[in-house]
């Protein structure tokens, strides 16, 4: 029964998270996971071109891709480095 979700999401995530997959953005760096992510039938998919600094920017011809989340999000980095957040602890809670 592999292919019996598709098109409606992934039925744990929905459950957890409910969500519209024609109107959400999905990010990820794997593409495997943006795959999957397609075949669900989430409309709206960005890779993530460089999600480790110690290594180079990779190119990425499958999907629409961004090099680092400032482009989405202007300012993001000094965000979360006030925060106190890093991308080796985890993400900042937004207040």
């Amino acid at each position: 029964r592999r292919g019996r979700h598709r098109r409606r999401g992934p039925p744990r995530l929905r459950e957890r998270e409910p969500f519209d997959p024609e109107r959400t953005l999905f990010v990820d760096d794997s593409l495997s996971v943006l795959r999957s992510a397609r075949a669900y039938g989430i409309r709206c998919l960005l890779a993530v071109r460089h999600p480790d600094r110690r290594q180079p920017v990779r190119e990425v011809d499958e999907f629409p891709a961004i090099t680092e989340f400032d482009e989405l999000i202007p300012g993001l980095s000094d965000f979360v480095g006030e925060a106190g957040g890093s991308r080796e602890s985890g993400p900042a809670q937004l207040a």
